[in-house]
């Protein structure tokens, strides 16, 4: 992916991702390259050696959900999930009215 394309992913700015991504590819887990089709831009991959370590801390982070939603019928997790769409939408704008207010403020 493009560094900007990972901060729209996460709703960062792209300074932030820059530094996260300078603070990972120092730890050797991710490298950037130039983009083949427009130079000007960056694509950031996993460093294929890592792959199987960040697949794997992926996996255990996530368990704990995945127990959790095992556990719901599947109306009560049609409903979680309906939650937590309409949570990740007030957080994005939340996030978003942040940076209106901070880039008007400089």
């Amino acid at each position: 992916m493009s560094v900007g394309e990972i901060a729209g992913e996460l709703g960062l700015t792209l300074a932030t991702v820059s530094g996260i991504i300078t603070d990972t590819e120092r730890a050797g887990f991710v490298e950037r390259a130039p983009d083949p089709g427009d130079r000007r831009r960056t694509i950031v991959s996993l460093v294929p050696r890592r792959r199987a370590a960040v697949s794997s801390w992926i996996d255990g982070a996530s368990a704990p959900m995945q127990r959790a939603l095992d556990r719901l019928s599947p109306e009560e997790r049609a409903s979680f999930v309906k939650a937590m769409t309409f949570l990740e939408a007030e957080l994005s704008a939340d996030s978003e009215g942040s940076q209106r207010k901070n880039s008007e403020g400089s």
